[in-house]
């Protein structure tokens, strides 16, 4: 007899545990908390500007399944839509994540929810809006990865190299999302004690295995996939991947756990309250005494005690180790997710502290509370920060938007007012990569947001895409060109240039040889 839907739904919502709906409706809700500005406005950067009517990218960076998945939203860059589509690819990110640490507790749920959700990365994301629930989608693939290893005994390394696979090819910066989370799987295990030294091991063989197949078998698609390209593009280090020397890889593992204090201690990029790094160190050990007494107090016997340890000092460097597959070369806010997990390992300690608070009693109960107490307050009151923080750029990027479309509808008036202007007539911004004074302090409390994406009015200016921008966003119907501008255009205009005034001086806007030029450096 087949199951009619009503009752194929009545029965999965029988079956879904209770922490999984807290954290799946709580990752959503609080991700509209944070990110509702972002999702009810069109507020795009340079990239979602270009890309606003075309889902057509990313194959020579090594992104070869991204231009699929693109499709499944439409071809327009639709904020509300694809919104929504990311915050249910989180919310699912999120679930797997509090199944895979065994956080049950509603409260620890909220909390892991609230930080997977508002980190600024996530922020970051969004500026891209026309590629994020893509992005998204392929973080809920890395996190299905080490969920699929971690629960399938047979299939579950070839299933979790598959999935590996395709979210590497929509974006390889979540390969250390997949790592962190089964280092994390691997911890619990061994503070769990329903498993031996040996079936651990096993598990971490297979979990090695599923991260080795997983990266050769996509850096053999992406070389396939750019084979009529070129090959791959050197952005971001792609083309390096996976070829650096013995030297290279000590100073870079180095660097996946200095760059925790530059994140979080130094607070360099303006995340959150000066205070928090006073928090979180509070938190980490916190975390740490927990773990210690749990190590004791379980009887979790050496091998595994030790192996707890060595997991522990591992799991930082899983987080970030996009510091070691890009080989050095420069790392972005987008690419920065999984060092977040560094900041889940203690609300799940706590959590599996107090699942098993009856095995504590005396002094180690009340420290194990107290400081339970203050792992949840520090996640609480930095993921209020980061909230803060998201919705901080949200308005610097409005501002800016703001800004360069009123400088814009200006420059096209002028355009628009040179005697002899028709529609015919390309314009070519000479000097547009350039930043000018007037747009550049306008704001100054904008210098505060260092988020990637998040541009200021000079900086639209001065991009790529400034002459879509004029098209689709000031309705100027002229062919635009900027400082890239093709040979034969250059040669037309010659070095009437630098004798035009500056805009928006008068002449600096000038009719040569067949083309509109407007002198703006």
């Amino acid at each position: 007899m087949i199951l009619t839907p009503e009752l194929a739904f009545e029965r999965l919502r029988k079956s879904v545990p209770s922490y999984t709906k807290w954290t799946f409706f709580s990752a959503f809700i609080l991700g509209l908390v944070a990110h509702l500005y972002m999702l009810t406005n069109k507020l795009p950067n340079h990239d979602d500007i270009y890309h606003l009517f075309q889902c057509d990218y990313g194959t020579q960076s090594g992104r070869w399944f991204l231009p699929t998945v693109l499709q499944w939203d439409g071809d327009f860059s639709t904020p509300w839509l694809i919104g929504v589509l990311s915050l249910l690819c989180l919310a699912g990110t999120a679930c797997i994540t509090t199944a895979l640490f065994r956080i049950h507790r509603p409260v620890a749920c909220v909390l892991t929810s609230a930080l997977l959700v508002s980190f600024p990365t996530v922020a970051s994301t969004f500026t891209y809006m026309f590629t994020a629930d893509a992005y998204f989608f392929g973080l809920f693939l890395a996190a299905c990865a080490a969920y699929a290893v971690s629960r399938f005994p047979i299939a579950g390394l070839p299933l979790s190299a598959v999935l590996l696979i395709l979210s590497m090819g929509i974006y390889q910066s979540y390969f250390p999302v997949a790592t962190v989370l089964m280092v994390g799987t691997l911890l619990f295990d061994c503070l769990e004690g329903q498993r031996s030294f040996l079936q651990i091991l096993v598990r971490g063989i297979k979990m090695v295995a599923a991260l080795g197949l997983g990266i050769v078998v996509y850096m053999a698609a992406a070389r396939w996939a750019t084979a009529n390209m070129g090959g791959l593009s050197d952005y971001m280090g792609i083309s390096s991947m996976g070829s650096i020397s013995m030297d290279q890889l000590t100073s870079l593992i180095r660097k996946c756990y200095e760059s925790y204090r530059d994140y979080f201690w130094d607070n360099e990029y303006g995340w959150y309250f000066g205070f928090i790094r006073y928090v979180l160190l509070a938190a980490l050990v916190s975390a740490l005494i927990i773990l210690l007494i749990l190590l004791v107090r379980r009887s979790v016997g050496v091998l595994r005690g030790l192996l707890a340890l060595v997991l522990l000092a591992c799991y930082p460097l899983a987080g970030n180790l996009i510091h070691i597959m890009v080989g050095g070369a420069a790392i972005h806010f987008l690419m920065i997710y999984g060092s977040v997990f560094i900041l889940v390992l203690p609300l799940a300690l706590a959590n599996f502290a107090g699942e098993h608070a009856a095995e504590m009693v005396g002094f180690r109960a009340n420290v194990q509370a107290l400081f339970s107490w203050i792992i949840m307050i520090a996640m609480a009151l930095t993921s209020y920060s980061y909230i803060v923080a998201d919705n901080k750029a949200y308005l610097a990027m409005e501002v800016s938007f703001d800004q360069i479309t009123a400088y814009s509808n200006r420059l096209v008036s002028a355009i628009q007012s040179v005697e002899g202007y028709t529609t015919e007539l390309p314009v070519v911004l000479w000097g547009a990569s350039g930043t000018e004074s007037m747009l550049g302090d306008l704001t100054p409390e904008q210098n505060e947001i260092t988020l990637t994406g998040v541009l200021r009015a000079s900086t639209y200016r001065s991009q790529y895409s400034y002459g879509n921008f004029l098209n689709r966003f000031m309705a100027l119907p002229n062919d635009v060109y900027t400082d890239d501008m093709p040979d034969e255009v250059r040669q037309a205009i010659g070095d009437i240039n630098a004798k035009m005034p500056t805009y928006p001086q008068q002449g600096s806007v000038q009719i040569v040889n067949g083309y509109i030029v407007v002198r703006l450096n």
